[in-house]
């Protein structure tokens, strides 16, 4: 299964979670129900925000990867350039550290990517959840009379 195809699935599952609910929190009063979605909503909303700055963490580690690799290929560039027939021997040992250093910055590359990737796709999935919450939390205001359609369809 793909990771898109992973999150279409929860998303499919939260909408039956929230139409089960619906369903199941037919007895209690309105002000129970809207009690309730309205504390699903801040819960969510903790949750989203919690996972944003997660992923604004992780983007951040890559993009300080990034630098550094960077400044370690500048370097090696460097040492490169100084000589066109090679490296010259006495800057040879600090040549391979730096090489060596390199290779392992890149080697991390795929944990550190799939590491925000993944911290991006559950955020999406967590967005989305909030979303159809909030979008149900507001179609049954509308339903109880207790929002207007004017303020209701506002973004």
């Amino acid at each position: 299964m793909t990771r898109r195809t992973g999150a279409l699935l929860v998303l499919i599952v939260v909408a039956g979670a929230v139409a089960l609910r619906a369903a199941l929190s037919a007895g209690t009063s309105p002000r129970e129900r809207i009690e309730s979605m309205f504390e699903d909503l801040q819960e969510l909303r903790f949750e989203v925000n919690t996972c944003m700055a997660a992923m604004d963490f992780d983007e951040r580690a890559v993009e300080r990867r990034l630098a550094g690799t960077d400044s370690l290929r500048a370097r090696i560039d460097a040492l490169e350039a100084l000589d066109p027939r090679g490296i010259p021997r006495d800057s040879f040992p600090v040549y391979m550290e730096l090489v060596d250093r390199f290779n392992a910055r890149v080697a991390a590359w795929d944990t550190i990517g799939e590491q925000a990737r993944s911290s991006r796709d559950e955020c999406e999935i967590l967005v989305e959840r909030h979303n159809v919450l909030g979008d149900s939390l507001r179609s049954y205001l509308m339903e109880q009379g207790l929002v207007p359609d004017s303020i209701a369809t506002l973004p």
